[in-house]
């Protein structure tokens, strides 16, 4: 993944700190990544790809072993495959990833009303 990266900055004739810069990225995130130390979090990724005007699947051609939202999962610590299948779900798109981490932020007493909703549009819906 960050041989595209390096890549694009090589077209460009940036280096990673001029991106870092204008992308509000830490440049340690490129250093660690460069060393295979992490890898970017979907909302870095997702300024990395705005920076240069590509989709942030860009940076996942070629390694089609999980979706983007898969990989955002696994770096949050979710077991994307009991989640799926928990939620009946073939993937997780991304999305479902933003709502589920949106979720998590909530105390207790908002996610029981969220909760509450949801649960009144399942049963109007039947």
């Amino acid at each position: 993944m960050y041989e595209k990266f390096a890549q694009l900055l090589a077209v460009h004739g940036i280096t990673a700190n001029t991106v870092a810069k204008a992308a509000h990225v830490n440049a340690s995130t490129f250093t660690d990544w460069k060393q295979g130390k992490s890898q970017p979090k979907l909302e870095k990724l997702q300024k990395i790809a705005d920076y240069f005007n590509v989709p942030v699947s860009y940076f996942y051609d070629g390694d089609t072993s999980l979706s983007i939202a898969e990989r955002q999962a696994q770096s949050l610590g979710i077991d994307a495959d009991a989640l799926k299948k928990e939620l009946s779900l073939k993937s997780l798109d991304e999305q479902t990833m933003y709502v589920l981490k949106e979720f998590q932020k909530l105390d207790d007493t908002q996610k029981a009303a969220i909760e509450a909703v949801i649960k009144g549009f399942l049963q109007a819906k039947s």
